[in-house]
This record gives C-alpha cells, structure tokens and sequence, in this order.
C-alpha cells in the first residue's frame, strides 16, 4: 500500500483537529457529546458537528470538522481509500444519542447546491442540541450516582430484607435514569419502546420502594401493625394500576405520551387528570403509613432514614411530573437528603454493634461478623466441653459487705473468667450471681475441646485464688463435663438468646456443686480425653449419685502437674 506525505499530513491534521475538539469539549464540560463548534465554509454561518454531515464533505473551507471532512472529500476523487475516512467524518457529524442532523430548508433565493451550509442548523437549533446534550449526560450522572447508592446499601448489609429492597429501588432509578439516553434516539418505534420500559421502571421503582417501608414495619411495628401493612399493600395495588395505565396511554395515544407539555411540567392537562388521582393516591397511602409507623416502635436506626424519605420524596416524585431538564438536578436534591439519613442509619448500627460486642463474647460476635446471624441461629448437635464454676462462700460475704464492694468483686471475677475463657476457644454464656457457664467448642469449633475445657479451669482455677483471697474467706469449685448438645439461638421476651441444651450442662452443674473450694472436677468423657496428657493428673473418686442421673456418675478431681 502506497502513503505519500500529504496523505500523511492529512492524517496527522484530522487526529490534531480530533484530538483538539475533544480537549475543547472536555475543558467545556460538553465532551460528553462530541460537540465541536466551529465555522463551515461559509464564515458568517455557525454549525457544530451535530448538523453538518452533507456540507461538510462539500464546503472547502478550512475550519474545524468541515475543512478536514472537505479535504477529505477531495481526496476522495483522487484516492477512493479515501472514502472511508468520509463516512468516519460523516458518522461522527451525528449526535451520539442517535439524533438524525437537524436542517432546515434553504432560505429563500439561496441555492441549496452552491451553498450546501444553508441546509445545516440554525444557531439556535445548535445550541438545543447541546442543551439536550448536557441534559442526558446529566440523567447519566445521576443515574450511575443512584445505581451506587444500591450497591453500596446491598454489599453494606446484605442480610436485611429491608435493605435489599432499598438497593433494588436504588437500582431501579438508576437505570430508569440511564434509560433516558435513548429514549430519543432511534424512530418513533424505538422511542415508544423505550417509553413503554421507562414506565415499566418508574412503576416497579415506586413498588419496590413502598416494600422497603412494608418490610421495616414487620420487623419494627408492634402497635397498628395490621392497620399498617394493609395501607403498605393497597398503595402498591395502586403504584401497579399506575403503571398499567401509562402502558395503556403509550399504545392508545402514542404521539401524545412522547410529546412533553411546555414549560415546568411535562405532563399535559389530560395526562394530570387521569394519572395524578392514582399515583396520588398511593403516595398519600403509603405516607400515612409511614407516619405511622414512625408513630409507633419502628426501629430508630430506620427511623432515620424513613424521615429521610419523608423529606426527599418530594424531590424524588418530581421526576415523574416535571420538565425533563429539570428532572436530574431534583433527583439529584433527593438522594443528597437520602444519603443523610442513609449515613445516620449506619452510624446507629455501628454503635449498637459497639454496644452489643460488651455482651457477646469474642467468639460469638466473630460467628456474627464473619457468618451473620445466621450461622449463630442455626441450630445443631455437636460434641463439646462444659465448664461450670461457683463461688464459694459468697453468700456470707455478699452479707457482710455493701452492693458496691460486691458488685466490684463481681466485675473483677467476671472479667478474669472472661479473659481466660477467651484464650482457649470458650464463650461465656451465663453469669448467674456468683456462678459461670463456659461452653467449650461452641459456637466456634474447638479441636480436643475436652482438654482445653480442662486447662481453662485449671487456669482460672490458678488464676481467681489471689483476688479471691484478698477479698476473705471466698473459694472457687469448678465442674467439667463432655457430651453432646444442641447449640443454638432462640428468640424469646424481645431478646436474642444463645443456648447448649443436653446432660452435659446438668452433669458439669452438679459436679460443681461437688467440688470443694479449689476443687476441679470432671466426668468419665473428658478424664478419657486427657489420658495421654500426663500434665493433668487425674484421681478417681467413688461414684456420686447425682439429682436427674439413675445412675451413679464416675468422679475425677483434677490437678495440674
């Protein structure tokens, strides 16, 4: 294939005048559209590159898209390969949207043949399209900013019903917004297309957002929840009667659903008489419901964003009834008022997760943080480790001091059984006045949770008798015992509440209630576990006779080597 240097500077001038219109778009905030303004041959007419495709390949003038498009088609006479960057030039004269060029007819006593410019846009018409051009990408920019409030609310918390009906509503604006590209582009066809589906969204965004308040409400409302629920579903009846009848409108009077009335609102009179009654409707009902439920005991950290909702919506409505340039920067109003309170709901939920993490031990509020609830609720027999420890002359104590001086004791036992629990894999589960239940290999599997059972209370056991000497006469004796139990969660009296269920539980009870103070006892299972440990020596007593047990139970005091 031959080049010769003016092919080659011609190259070169189309990439510069290329690069140059794009640089020029881009500092004028308008490269969104590829507009590049310049002058065609005619230097007293003003056109951009949505208009001149026929003159441009025509005029030999030397300004802008015109000038290259004209070299262009001069060289094509001479190259035919040249013809290809024609219809390249040509295709980028077009609106990216898919707009056909924009011409008026010739004046009058022009000829349209020697002046081929006088067929292009007028200044005006030009400067609608790159209105109509800032305008969509606004609609993209708002819609891409509401699509990432969705993902961001579902990867955030996922594992509420409730928010993953917001992020689907979020969703649903966000590419009911990003269909606005193209409902202009294309013929008439392509546009009631286009129409039929933007309806389709805007309906389906208007349910799924009335179900994100229904869900709150079932899981918040104890009062009025009926009266509630059924405000919440007979809006969403209308919000889907709604979207019927602007399908409908679309088949029965296409012309009239793709022409916008002038002025602030894009709805004409008929329009406002036969939809607004409707979707007027559901959004009353669906108000009163949510005032409601802000009424009664919904939850604070949804409460938030249930206020949020109540002052955005009329911003976020707007864009059902208003001009189409209006329609970005009111949407835009509404998910910034949004955000607020969307910030504040996990603000709550940050500190309730602080707050909650003083009662859940490690293990638990690591199931919860790693698995969710889920998993923790999830119930199920496992093999585990059982210690139980009591306080040994509390009772005369807790008689002789003030509360105070109790209450401190209390903490401080509390605090060391805590931590030596935590060290080898064990979750407190109860503290009942002067006792403790530990619970070894649950919710967390726990490898030869036996023996670990077993150094925990020899470690506490070691561990207590300083600060319990330092207090009096008070002594410790600690019960271990191994078996199967079912582990789970359970809802009861408004509180989440986590349980071991099975004659473990009762076994390592009553031999605690056996130990003396400074005592460690087990059962058979877990004296069986340590019989190639050497370091937890082991002395068997005579079987006791538990209360619950027929039979006598084999007693093994343990002592560390």
């Amino acid at each position: 294939m031959h080049f010769s240097w003016r092919s080659l500077r011609w190259a070169r001038r189309s990439f510069l005048h290329f690069a140059g219109s794009a640089a020029h778009s881009a500092l004028r905030a308008s490269c969104r559209c590829l507009i590049s303004s310049h002058f065609c041959g005619s230097a007293s007419h003003f056109s951009c590159s949505f208009c001149c495709q026929d003159c441009a390949a025509a005029v030999p003038g030397t300004g802008g898209w015109s000038g290259v498009a004209a070299r262009a088609g001069r060289l094509r006479e001479a190259r035919p390969s040249a013809s290809a960057a024609v219809r390249v030039f040509r295709f980028i004269g077009f609106s990216p949207w898919g707009r056909h060029p924009v011409q008026r007819p010739p004046a009058a006593g022009v000829d349209s043949a020697a002046d081929p410019g006088s067929q292009c846009c007028t200044p005006a018409e030009c400067t609608s399209l790159r209105t109509m051009s800032s305008v969509h990408t606004a609609y993209l920019v708002v819609g891409i900013i509401a699509a990432g409030m969705g993902v961001i609310v579902l990867m955030s918390d996922p594992r509420s019903g409730a928010s993953r009906a917001l992020a689907m509503a979020m969703l649903l604006l966000g590419l009911r917004l990003g269909l606005s590209l193209f409902e202009h582009a294309g013929d008439t066809a392509w546009q009631l297309q286009a129409a039929a589906m933007a309806r389709l969204l805007e309906a389906a965004n208007i349910l799924v957002g009335i179900e994100w308040a229904r869900r709150i409400a079932v899981l918040s409302a104890a009062r009025l929840q009926r009266t509630i629920q059924v405000l919440f579903r007979v809006s969403q009846l209308l919000g889907l009667i709604y979207g019927a009848m602007t399908l409908g409108y679309i088949a029965i009077a296409p012309e009239a659903a793709l022409q916008d009335a002038p002025g602030l609102m894009r709805l004409s009179g008929l329009e406002w008489a036969v939809f607004t009654p409707v979707l007027g409707s559901s959004i009353l009902l669906a108000g009163i419901a949510i005032v409601l439920l802000l009424l009664v005991s919904a939850d604070p950290a949804e409460c938030g964003r249930l206020r949020a909702l109540v002052i955005s919506a009329p911003f976020l409505l707007g864009g059902l009834v208003l001009a189409e340039r209006y329609v970005p920067v009111s949407i835009a109003v509404g998910l910034l008022v949004f955000l607020g309170g969307s910030v504040r709901y996990y603000i709550v939920q940050a500190q309730r997760g602080e707050f909650m993490r003083q009662f859940l031990s490690p293990q638990v509020a690591r199931v919860v943080n790693l698995q969710g609830m889920s998993q923790v609720m999830r119930r199920e027999r496992r093999q585990i480790s059982v210690v139980v420890c009591d306080l040994r002359g509390f009772t005369r104590f807790a008689a002789e001091r003030v509360s105070d001086e109790v209450m401190d004791l209390l903490q401080r036992f509390y605090q060391l059984a805590g931590e030596v629990a935590s060290r080898h894999g064990g979750t407190v589960k109860d503290h009942a006045g002067d006792g403790l239940l530990v619970l070894v290999g649950a919710p967390l599997p726990v490898a030869d949770h036996a023996q670990a059972a077993v150094r925990l209370a020899l470690e506490l056991m070691r561990e207590a008798q300083p600060l319990l000497r330092r207090e009096g006469e008070l002594g410790l004796g600690i019960g271990v015992a191994t078996g199967h139990l079912t582990v789970g969660a359970i809802q009861g009296a408004g509180r989440l509440e986590y349980v071991a269920v099975g004659n473990a539980v009762n076994l390592a009870a009553r031999l605690c209630q056996r130990a003396e103070a400074g005592e460690v006892l087990c059962d058979r299972r877990t004296h069986e576990a340590l019989r190639e440990l050497p370091e937890f020596p082991a002395q068997a007593r005579e079987p006791e006779q538990f209360k619950g047990f027929d039979d006598p139970t084999p007693v093994y005091a343990l002592t560390a080597a």
